[in-house]
């Protein structure tokens, strides 16, 4: 989407295959919705010259360095005057403005990330990420914990803490209302009933080694109008401004794999989730997330 090089740059694409979405551009394209993923980063409007002088690629040309691996699945960490982009296989690239990125190592003591999501959390670093265990033979979620968004990261649980009768991907991070945390979670089709996949979450103890609630179901693939397939993929929470909690996720549609909006009636992860007719980004993109 929206190709090449502009020195107006009002977004700012971060990956390969992942989701893009355009608020908007300076060469008047449509307004979409009202909220920003993570492959299309608003730069400032009101840059100075200097600023407007640089290069905003779409899509970014990212070099591969040692520990990096420039595939899907990207995370952004913002922390003090950096940027961390996170992917599966490993690395990070770090950047000040989101125009010069460098690849760096980034210490796995435990697991190479899968998807790794990463937050700042009580002083600390956590890393939710998703292998596949040699003695259940599913996939499942766990937690690296580094002091340093830099690592080394080192898994703090006992394994899997999603259920071991489940194959569960794609953990991500959520702070409710009351400060308590959770993890939402993929409940893959490969493990359910009616072998369609479904979103998930479950409460998780203040130091986030393990689950303290069973996993609640949040919906289904086919609960979307858009779904042709029943594949749940790449959740990302999100609270706006004026309270309403939404969730970004992928599936697929008609034209392929896709990243699209729900929402909870009462903004809580207890509602009842109705689901955005309106696509993200409709082709051969997604697994997006959401940052400042």
């Amino acid at each position: 989407l929206f190709p090449g090089c502009r020195k107006q740059g009002f977004f700012l694409t971060l990956g390969i295959s992942a989701d893009y979405y355009a608020i908007s551009n300076p060469h008047n394209m449509k307004k979409l919705f009202s909220t920003l993923t993570i492959l299309a980063v608003m730069a400032s409007a009101n840059a100075n010259a200097q600023q407007l002088e640089r290069q905003y690629c779409n899509p970014l040309p990212m070099e591969i360095g040692p520990g990096g691996n420039a595939s899907g699945d990207v995370t952004v960490l913002k922390y003090q005057d950096k940027y961390y982009m996170y992917c599966t296989g490993g690395g990070a690239w770090v950047s000040s403005d989101m125009v010069n990125w460098k690849s760096e190592h980034v210490e796995h003591v435990s697991r190479i990330p899968v998807a790794p999501d990463v937050a700042e959390y009580n002083g600390k670093f956590y890393m939710f990420t998703t292998y596949l265990s040699s003695v259940t033979n599913h996939r499942g979620c766990t937690i690296l914990k580094s002091d340093s968004p830099m690592g080394p990261f080192v898994e703090i649980t006992d394994g899997h803490i999603t259920p071991k009768d489940w194959d569960s991907i794609d953990g991500t991070f959520y702070v409710d209302k009351n400060g308590d945390p959770w993890m939402v979670f993929v409940h893959e089709w490969t493990s359910t009933d009616e072998g369609i996949g479904r979103m998930a979450a479950a409460r998780m103890a203040d130091d986030l080694t393990m689950l303290v609630s069973e996993p609640i179901d949040l919906f289904g693939a086919m609960d979307a109008p858009w779904a042709t397939r029943g594949v749940t993929d790449g959740c990302w929470m999100y609270r706006t401004k004026d309270g309403r909690l939404l969730m970004i996720w992928s599936s697929f549609s008609k034209l392929e794999y896709c990243e699209a909006i729900s929402y909870s009636d009462n903004d809580s992860i207890f509602g009842n989730w109705f689901h955005d007719e309106r696509l993200l980004f409709e082709k051969n993109g997604g697994h997006g997330m959401i940052f400042k």
